[in-house]
């Protein structure tokens, strides 16, 4: 009875066991053998050797039965696996076993299958030709297998990572009731009695667009919001266009049906002439395309290989690009490149007005802003010299006009829309003895001057929400405000005069223009504002009042539209404009400011207490001090002092000079090291420092006991250098010192980190100070004076030999022993030297509770790759050689070194660019690229990304005592992450850059792992290159530490 109802069902593979299981189990229970897969029909115990026969035979022929039903069930559903799983099974004797083991393979609940399927759920993307529908299921179908596995993801975060799945087409919907972007179709005001659904499912991915997509200055934009592409298509028979709007000329005759390669059909709309233009080696080519066919349910448009070639010309194919080549003259007429797989027109992106030349004058550039982006020619032409409704409009047209001007309307000239033609409109106008006059039927061009004059509109509305970046919500008004700056515009149907001038007769004044979207302060004018209020609001400008001499401007706070005349403008720079629109929050970004810590610092004038005695006699300037000249200056606080010159008349009185905020102080003031070693009183420098350094030797000044305090507060560690570090701030630790740290913390579970030089003799401090190229130096170390001969200081290897191995040996030496001593946490910050690794792994087999670190720079860079003089390589501890870098990378394979960290040292380019290795600054910039350098560098040496995220997050968090809510991916913790392509590569460019001064080693590098978004508690931070306007950072401390803060 089975070999007759056959049921087929697609093989088993990696991806499909969902849906392969419901299939399966649906074909077991038809055939009578689910029970025996599940489990719920066990095999027939054998019967006791005292059973009757009866019971024996019964008992063997069930068994019988079973095993018959057990074979069956594991045959059908091996023939249901695909052959390349089928090594899965090996091994299993029944169908019940079978089942368990495949259940167990594909629908694992462990952190791997979890892991596997949040990356997929992330890096979730929607294909070009993908249908909206699959895209979808293939989502949920995602979303589903993680809720089966407990893993619940928040819905705010699942809506993110669904919109952003999408490509740039979704970004903006249209309604597919009205045919209107910005609004869905359960929000569509349109009548559901004439809804309008799509014609075909397929075709539902159309209804996006792209036009609104705004560039970052609208002035200086370098691509125009993309076009329809044209394609070349070899297998077409007519050139196809999707758009009217690029038809010069149009017939609108159906011609029939179209004939697709999926055997389906679409309507052909009209035929025409479409003109576009080519790019040809920097050259703009007019291209003219007759007998083209209109077909709008088109997702590009076509040119069609035969026809071209039916022209006389030839189309010459190759890998990346292909060419339109004249028969006549050999000349190339169009280039296509190759992207995805197909043969895009190398388009033209002159077009837009807003785009003309990078290099006007400033004055134009501001005036082409102020009058909504008018075209160049024009600009400096002028410079230089609903049915009921709309009747109801005309009736205030008509009104409005005909007073104003003192003439009556005689015709009116309309399409033959409903809205103007109808009972009630034809009576007003019979009656008023107004003619009527209407376009042909399906002949748009006889009303093109309305229509041009909308598209103008529309354009420059456009344009001015590009430039000031404001949300497409303020669109009415941009639209007022372009009406209003056309209507103050040259016309060339006008002879070059202005519709304003030509109404009213008079010239129109625009010295009152200003940029839409600019920043302004409004003067408050509420009469019950108190008296500490502020006297002025801050607004964005969107245009000009019809009823008022005033402007319009969005006041954010009160979320309202204000015209007022008092308005301050502010520069329209690019820090003037509204970045992004701030409606719901207050602009409150910090300041530079000197006393950064918030420090008061109280001036004492030393003058206060200067006793001028009678008789004395004063200088020219102490005479001139009651008379302060005109950049003097003014007054300070306090009582005049008497000045008795022994004069006749009365005594003079000295005020107190009030300071200036940037006056300099030279009692506040740090004289630099190189200012003062190369000074005059260099000797007494050197006396001073060595005075200073022998006392706090001598009285033991350290205080170790305030450590305690901060690991109350909430502290997690300590830092501490065994060599000088370079930084006056960050002088470096003995030996006694630690000990004594050690001990002191002992009883606490923080921890010890060590920069791990160590210098055993005094002579390894020598290349430290000032220095010179082929001379004698005498440097100081503490109280002992050198004398070397110093080799080239623009040559790394020089850097590198004051630096060698031994140092961190010792000290690597030192912190083990130490570890192990004391059982005590330490950590060894970015280690460089390989020899130290037996010591670290030796430490750790005893017991020693030690971690450590290395750094990008010293996995990725090696000394031999080092140019003389290129000093944004140097780092302490140094990069060494090739075969050091390849020993470390085999540390982090076996697991002695615990983690990679980016030691981000960034520095401003005078410190950095002298090409002296042994004066430049001493770190590397290197945050924003840490896991493409890793990635790149560990998929040479075969190490698994899983291994890497351990590497750059698991452990570090689990350092810094933050594994419950950082470092991984799991229920209960912090939603941080990066949205990647690993197999993508980039190109690490200056502009790319985020941090201030751009120097680093890696510009120019090429490697793996394009970062496309980055993810904080669930918040993007960084999305497609743009980070967020507000930082997002919390401090992650304990509660001790916070409450501390507070009461300080």
């Amino acid at each position: 009875m089975a070999s007759q109802h056959t049921v087929r069902i697609e093989p088993l593979g990696k991806d499909n066991f969902d849906t392969w299981r419901i299939q399966m189990e649906a074909l077991l229970v038809k055939s009578d053998s689910w029970s025996v897969v599940s489990g719920e029909s066990v095999k027939p115990e054998a019967t006791a050797e005292d059973a009757s026969a009866a019971a024996t035979a019964a008992a063997a022929a069930a068994r019988t039965a079973w095993e018959r039903t057990d074979r069956t069930a594991k045959s059908d559903i091996i023939l249901a696996i695909s052959p390349s799983e089928l090594k899965l099974i090996k091994g299993c004797e029944t169908s019940h076993a079978l089942w368990q083991r495949l259940q167990a393979t594909y629908q694992s609940a462990g952190p791997a299958r979890k892991a596997s399927l949040l990356k997929k759920l992330t890096l979730h993307r929607m294909t070009d030709g993908e249908e909206i529908r699959d895209h979808l299921r293939g989502f949920f179908d995602t979303v589903d297998k993680l809720g089966e596995m407990e893993v619940e993801i928040n819905p705010d975060l699942l809506t993110i990572m669904l919109l952003y799945s999408l490509p740039p087409a979704f970004e903006n919907f249209r309604c597919f009731r009205c045919k209107r972007f910005g609004h869905k179709a359960i929000e569509c005001g349109k009548s559901r009695g004439n809804d309008e659904a799509p014609r075909k499912v397929e075709d539902l991915s159309m209804y996006a667009s792209s036009d609104f997509s705004p560039p970052q200055n609208a002035f200086e934009i370098e691509s125009a919001p993309e076009r329809e592409k044209w394609c070349l298509d070899s297998g077409c028979s007519s050139h196809l266009c999707r758009d009217t709007r690029d038809f010069s000329e149009i017939s609108n005759v159906a011609n029939g049906t179209l004939n697709l390669a999926t055997k389906a059909s679409t309507e052909i709309k009209a035929r025409g002439t479409v003109l576009f233009t080519g790019d040809v080696n920097g050259i703009t080519k007019r291209v003219s395309v007759k007998d083209t066919l209109h077909v709008p349910e088109l997702r590009t448009n076509l040119l069609s290989v035969g026809k071209i070639t039916d022209r006389g010309y030839k189309v010459i194919f190759d890998k990346f690009a292909a060419e339109i080549v004249d028969k006549r003259n050999r000349q190339t007429v169009l280039f296509a490149d190759r992207k995805d797989g197909l043969y895009y027109i190398r388009e033209s992106k002159s077009e837009c007005c807003a785009a003309t030349e990078k290099k006007e004058s400033r004055a134009l550039k501001t005036w082409h802003q102020r009058m909504g982006h008018l075209n160049v020619r024009d600009l400096v032409k002028y410079v230089r010299a609903g049915d009921v409704r709309a009747l109801e409009a005309f009736k205030e047209f008509k009104a409005y006009a005909e007073r104003q001007t003192g003439k009556r309307i005689k015709y009116l000239q309309s399409d033959n829309g409903r809205e103007y033609c109808n009972s009630e409109f034809d009576a007003f106008l019979r009656e008023h003895g107004i003619g009527r006059r209407l376009t042909t039927t399906y002949t748009p061009e006889q009303n093109g001057v309305s229509e041009r004059r909308n598209r103008t509109l529309v354009e420059m509305a456009r344009c001015l929400l590009i430039q000031s970046q404001l949300p497409p919500s303020f669109w009415a008004e941009a639209v007022n405000t372009s009406n209003y700056i056309r209507n103050r515009c040259p016309s060339s149907s006008l002879n070059g005069r202005t519709p304003f001038e030509a109404w009213t007769g008079k010239l129109p004044d625009v010295s009152h223009f200003r940029s839409f979207g600019q920043k302004v302060y409004v003067l408050n004018r509420d009469p019950k504002k108190g008296k500490f209020d502020d006297r002025s609001k801050k607004g964005i400008f969107l245009g000009y009042s019809d009823v008022s001499k005033g402007y319009r401007v969005w006041i954010s706070g009160e979320r309202r539209v204000d015209v007022s005349r008092d308005v301050k403008f502010l520069d329209f720079s690019e820090d003037a404009i509204a970045d992004k629109f701030e409606d719901f929050y207050d602009d409150k970004r910090q300041t530079n400011n000197e006393n950064e810590l918030g420090i008061e610092i109280e001036l004492c004038p030393d003058e206060a207490k200067i006793d001028i005695r009678e008789g004395d006699a004063l200088s020219e300037e102490e005479e001139e001090i009651d008379n302060p000249g005109e950049n003097r200056p003014g007054r300070g606080p306090g009582r005049p002092r008497i000045v008795r010159t022994g004069l006749r008349g009365r005594p003079k009185k000295a005020h107190h000079s009030a300071r200036l905020a940037d006056e300099e102080c030279a009692n506040l003031a740090e004289i630099p090291t190189n200012m003062a070693m190369s000074g005059p009183e260099k000797d007494l420098w050197i006396s001073a420092m060595k005075s200073e350094l022998e006392a706090v030797l001598m009285n033991g000044t350290w205080v170790i006991h305030e450590l305690r305090s901060l690991i109350d507060a909430g502290i997690v560690g300590f830092k501490c250098f065994l060599c000088p570090s370079g930084v006056d701030e960050f002088p470096h630790v003995s030996v006694d010192d630690v000990k004594k740290t050690i001990l002191e913390l002992l009883s606490t579970k923080t921890v010890l980190a060590f920069h791990a030089e160590f210098e055993r003799d005094e002579k390894m401090n020598l290349l430290k100070g000032t220095y010179e190229y082929n001379t004698f130096k005498f440097l100081r170390k503490s109280i002992f004076l050198y004398c070397i001969f110093l080799d080239d200081p623009g040559s790394y290897d020089t850097f590198l030999h004051t630096r060698p191995d031994i140092m961190e040996l010792d000290a690597v030496k030192l912190i083990c022993d130490w570890c192990i001593k004391y059982d005590f946490r330490c950590h060894i910050v970015h280690l460089s030297s390989a020899e130290c690794l037996a010591l670290i792994k030796d430490a750790k087999t005893r017991g020693a509770p030690l971690t450590v670190e290395t750094c990008y720079h010293y996995l990725v860079l090696a000394a031999e790759e080092i140019p003389a003089g290129f000093t944004e390589f140097k780092c302490c501890p140094p990069i060494r050689k090739n075969s050091n870098r390849e020993q470390l990378w085999h540390g982090v394979k076996n697991g002695t070194l615990d983690m990679i960290v980016s030691d981000h040292s960034p520095c401003v380019p005078e410190l950095k660019t002298s090409g002296n290795f042994l004066t430049a600054w001493g770190g590397i910039s290197s945050l924003q690229f840490g896991l493409p350098l890793i990635w790149t560098a560990a998929k040479m040496r075969g190490i698994p990304f899983v291994d890497v995220s351990k590497l750059l997050s698991s452990q570090p968090a689990k350092l810094c005592g933050l594994e419950d809510r950082k470092g991984d991916l799991s229920v209960g913790k912090d939603a941080d992450f990066v949205i990647w392509d690993p197999e993508e590569s980039i190109k690490l460019d200056a502009d790319d850059i985020y941090h201030k001064n751009k120097l680093t080693p890696y510009q120019g590098k090429i490697l793996f792992g394009k970062i496309i978004a980055t993810v904080l508690r669930g918040r993007f931070v960084f999305k497609e290159g743009k980070i967020c306007d507000k930082p997002l950072g919390k401090l992650l401390l304990n509660a001790n530490i916070l409450q501390t803060i507070k009461t300080q």
